[in-house]
């Protein structure tokens, strides 16, 4: 295995991106995660999924790696949280107007745990894929947490039946497609690319050693903080505009086929 341009950080997103349609990981990951880490590089897991799923998922490696989860808005290292930035507007008022969607559901999301009030079966699946921790509550009104992301499933389409209720609220915070069914609201200086360069800030890492691959618009900004930045072949065309190279899909593997290019190593060797 080869490290020639001095790579130090690989950050992934994981729905469309790492794992397949089917929400699996690929063969032999964790062993990739091992060399890497041998090679002196720091893998990261993105993604707006909760912690506690990215660490039930990654739990073989999970001293091994960073998760940024929540889009960035709470980053984890050895089971340690190391960094949250919370909503710090009135995240009332984005819950009123997702009451006004149809077939639109919130989930709220803490450190600890989500939050949800509605029980329909398709909702309560997507929920069960994404979130290990969650609470179902009468009103979210009485809740008192602090409020990490609000993440709206929308049943029908969310770029196109969710996100035109709420993209009034940009001025105030993050609103971003982040899935076929997922429209995610965020603090407004939260977002993945802004966990990545704090990472690198840390940890003494440039861009230009820096490799980033997403598929939605939740990884836009992530791009702009790698010289390696990746769009999948399945990506938003919007994504595959903002990276600078496009690998295969996430159902070809093409997390992995990149790393194997890059690294010299064969995935069927380890």
């Amino acid at each position: 295995m080869t490290n020639k341009d001095n790579i130090k950080l690989v950050a992934t997103d994981l729905d469309g991106t790492l794992l397949n349609t089917k929400k699996e990981l690929p063969d032999k990951i964790f062993k990739v995660i091992k060399e890497l880490k041998k090679m002196g590089v720091l893998f990261v897991a993105a993604t707006g999924r909760q912690y506690y799923n990215v660490h039930w998922n990654f739990q073989p490696v999970i001293q091994d790696i960073i998760i940024l989860a929540d889009n960035g808005g709470v980053s984890f290292q050895d089971n340690m949280l190391i960094g949250s930035i919370p909503i710090e507007t009135d995240w009332h008022l984005y819950i009123d107007k997702i009451k006004e969607i149809p077939l639109a559901y919130p989930v709220l999301c803490c450190v600890d745990k989500a939050y949800i009030k509605d029980l329909g079966m398709d909702f309560l699946r997507n929920v069960t894929n994404y979130y290990r921790r969650f609470e179902v509550v009468p009103d979210f009104r009485y809740i008192d947490d602090i409020v990490i992301k609000i993440a709206v499933c929308d049943e029908q389409n969310a770029e196109r039946n969710a996100y035109p209720y709420l993209k009034g609220f940009e001025d105030q915070v993050q609103v971003k497609v982040s899935g076929d069914e997922w429209v995610d609201i965020n603090s407004k200086d939260c977002n993945k690319g802004v966990a990545i360069r704090n990472l690198q800030k840390s940890f003494g890492i440039t861009k230009d050693q820096t490799m980033v691959f997403g598929d939605f618009l939740n990884d836009l900004e992530m791009m702009d903080q790698a010289k390696y930045s990746y769009a999948m072949r399945n990506a938003h065309p919007k994504l595959k505009e903002a990276a600078k190279y496009e690998t295969s899909s996430n159902n070809e593997n093409g997390v992995i086929k990149q790393l194997e290019a890059h690294f010299g190593f064969n995935i069927n060797d380890l």
